[in-house]
């Protein structure tokens, strides 16, 4: 479940389809009814992982392994590869869950510039 309600279901890369099967097969033994991928159990009410969660996870791996990341770096780097390995707006604004390719837009001004900045290094 994205912003407003939207419910989202998107391609996964081939490589984690075992590790996301593996992980939902071990949770289905906690819960089905809840329908979120990422669960917890904290206070004992088994519930949708929140962002607040997810932030300070990402925060605890990004100081113990001593890189500078966040969720929205994460997310970032992901569009950014994976536009250009497809140079498609449309696929990338998809994976994202956007409405639109308009905030798409972004990955690939960053591309472009990278393009120019390595030509003018030739």
């Amino acid at each position: 479940m994205r912003k407003e309600g939207k419910k989202d279901v998107v391609p996964i890369a081939h490589f984690s389809h075992k590790y996301i099967t593996d992980y939902y097969n071990a949770r289905s033994s906690i819960t089905t009814e809840i329908q979120a991928l990422f669960i917890t159990d904290y206070n004992q009410k088994i519930r949708k992982i929140s962002n607040a969660s997810i932030n300070k996870l990402v925060a605890k791996y990004s100081e113990a392994y001593k890189i500078r990341v966040t969720p929205h770096t994460l997310r970032h780097t992901f569009a950014t590869r994976l536009y250009n390995v497809s140079h498609s707006q449309v696929l990338v604004s998809n994976q994202l869950g956007h409405s639109s390719t308009k905030p798409t837009e972004l990955y690939t001004h960053i591309v472009s510039a990278e393009a120019k900045d390595a030509l003018r290094k030739l």
